[in-house]
């Protein structure tokens, strides 16, 4: 229920860009709303590479689909090493901010 309630909101926000951070959101959400042929950030990543936005369509209650990019994203405590955190998925993260455009 909570997953069509976060899919109502989307799309009465009209947001074009769904940032997921970590796999809990690819599972808990996207994986139930979306036909998508990954369920964690690096079956992601293993499929379009990090910090790579990919379209997804997503269906509401009323019938009507959205289509958006999402980017999913490695959580913050991995970037900011915190807890038990990956380095790995810290250094990805930091080797894509390098390349990223930032808004000014």
């Amino acid at each position: 229920e909570r997953a069509a309630e976060i899919t109502d909101e989307l799309m009465e926000s009209g947001a074009g860009l769904l940032i997921l951070l970590g796999d809990i959101p690819i599972r808990q959400y996207l994986k139930r709303v979306a036909d998508v042929p990954f369920s964690s950030l690096k079956e992601y990543c293993d499929l379009y590479g990090y910090g790579t936005r990919t379209e997804v369509e997503i269906g509401g209650r009323d019938g009507k689909a959205v289509k958006l990019e999402v980017l999913p994203l490695t959580h913050p405590h991995q970037i900011e090493g915190m807890g038990g955190h990956s380095k790995k998925w810290k250094q990805i993260h930091l080797e894509w901010e390098k390349t990223c455009e930032h808004p000014e």
